[in-house]
């Protein structure tokens, strides 16, 4: 079996049979220059094809690379994949940019719309309670925006519990009656 940092026997390798070599490399350098890819991308897809990319391109070169004694065949394996995978991985950055900051400026769009939409439901509801009795409006007021429970009303008013229940039923039931101009 041939070492595959061995640049000796690699060299011969490719000498002797280059499909043989490049069968030899892709089964055994594979899962170490997959590894090597998916450390920098992050991505197992992508490293594969990285991986392919470098041992095509090893293979359409194998005659240069034959030619210059001294060539160093499993760095200039390891180089590509790695050169590769951080263009890879600049690449999915830059994309991953470009799509957070279309997306921000839609959801600014959104936030400052549903803002909007919040603002004048606001509007619309204080109009609604403002037409109330005054009774049931006070009632209703301490009860959702002061966060008051009926007890509390009732002893702060000087009114029974069942009184503070049956205001507050009865301004749902005004409030449910404009729901359409709510929502």
């Amino acid at each position: 079996m041939v070492d595959v940092t061995d640049n000796k026997q690699l060299r011969k390798l490719l000498l002797s049979w280059t499909d043989k070599a490049m069968d030899h490399l892709y089964y055994h350098c594979f899962k170490t220059l997959l590894k090597i890819s998916e450390a920098r991308t992050h991505d197992h897809e992508a490293s594969k094809d990285i991986v392919q990319d470098a041992l095509i391109k090893l293979y359409e070169r194998s005659e240069w690379i034959i030619e210059r004694e001294g060539f160093l065949i499993w760095q200039y394996l390891v180089t590509i994949v790695i050169n590769n995978s951080i263009k890879h991985f600049n690449k999915a950055i830059r994309h991953a940019h470009q799509d957070i900051h279309e997306l921000s400026g839609d959801f600014t769009a959104y936030v400052q719309e549903l803002e909007q939409f919040l603002i004048s439901r606001n509007k619309t509801i204080w109009r609604i309670v403002s037409t109330l009795p005054a009774e049931e409006r006070v009632c209703l007021t301490m009860k959702f925006y002061q966060g008051m429970k009926n007890e509390a009303i009732a002893q702060e008013l000087g009114i029974s519990v069942k009184t503070v229940e049956a205001r507050v039923t009865k301004s749902y039931k005004t409030l449910r009656q404009y729901r359409s101009l709510i929502y």
